[in-house]
């Protein structure tokens, strides 16, 4: 290919020429001779050396693929706001944690189970003389009922020592 001038090249790539003779001394971009380039090597060079720059800039993402730093800033910000504003709700407590609530629930469960369970044994001696269908019915309800009467209160004392869970809130891990 022909020689041409800085000018030229300069054209070509959509710099200035100063720019085109700084890429020849620093960076290595090929020169023929004084203040003369063979425009085809120099656009290939120059295109290889805006690649390596845009490799330097990117990042590699998990599915292999490339982000750039200014994206990865912004992401970041993102989530230490997210983070801050999950922060925020939890003192506010509008948030609570998975684990304290698998706790309460359990709790719950096994105390409902055992005051249940526990119905049986505390009415047996009652209902054994009662000949009528009916007041034996009126009296397991009314055990039932007291049960989960004391359940209910048992449950609301726990949320006031202890807030975990509020209307409205939120999970997190």
């Amino acid at each position: 290919m022909a020689l041409v001038s800085v000018e030229s090249v300069a054209g070509a790539m959509d710099l200035d020429p100063r720019r085109v003779q700084q890429l020849a001394v620093r960076e290595g971009m090929p020169k023929a001779g004084r203040g003369r380039y063979d425009l085809g090597k120099c656009m290939a060079w120059y295109i290889r050396y805006l690649h390596a720059k845009m490799k330097v800039r990117a990042t590699g993402t998990e599915d292999g693929g490339l982000t750039s730093l200014k994206d990865e800033r912004s992401r970041l910000l993102r989530l230490a706001g997210d983070l801050k504003e999950i922060e925020l709700a939890r003192q506010r407590r509008e948030v609570i944690a998975i684990g304290d609530l698998e706790k309460a629930m359990s709790d719950l469960v096994v105390t409902t189970k055992a005051r249940l369970m526990a119905l049986p044994a505390r009415q047996a001696a009652d209902l054994v003389a009662e000949p009528s269908p009916a007041v034996i019915q009126g009296k397991l309800e009314k055990a039932l009922k007291e049960a989960l009467a004391h359940l209910a209160t048992h449950a609301r004392a726990r949320v006031k020592r202890k807030p975990v869970m509020q209307q409205g809130a939120k999970l997190c891990r």
